[in-house]
């Protein structure tokens, strides 16, 4: 399987250590770009930095289903973005209907 980390270079470059194919971008447009072709490339497997997650929260679900792909986001160390929560929140809702188990 492919695997790639896409997100700006400060965040990814560690990724180069383990061996996975690293691109850098550092605004959306291009990032969106890059992610297509990651995807036309057949990786199947795409750690996006979460400074990306706003802007492509919305297609995630569209483009993984399309390029059979998982889309994943990952901390870009930028600053806080309690993306894992969005994240969280996103499927607990899919699957339960409900969002009341993340709650405390």
């Amino acid at each position: 399987m492919k695997v790639s980390v896409l997100g700006n270079r400060d965040s990814v470059l560690f990724f180069l250590s383990l061996g996975l194919n690293v691109v850098f971008t550092e605004d959306e447009e291009d990032c969106k770009k890059k992610l297509d072709s990651l995807l036309k490339n057949d990786f199947k497997l795409i750690y996006i930095t979460d400074n990306f997650f706003e802007f492509l929260s919305s297609e995630v679900d569209d483009i993984q289903k399309k390029y059979n792909a998982t889309i994943t986001f990952i901390p870009s160390g930028k600053k806080n973005l309690n993306c894992g929560a969005k994240i969280l929140e996103i499927y607990a809702k899919k699957a339960t209907g409900s969002t009341a188990c993340l709650k405390q």
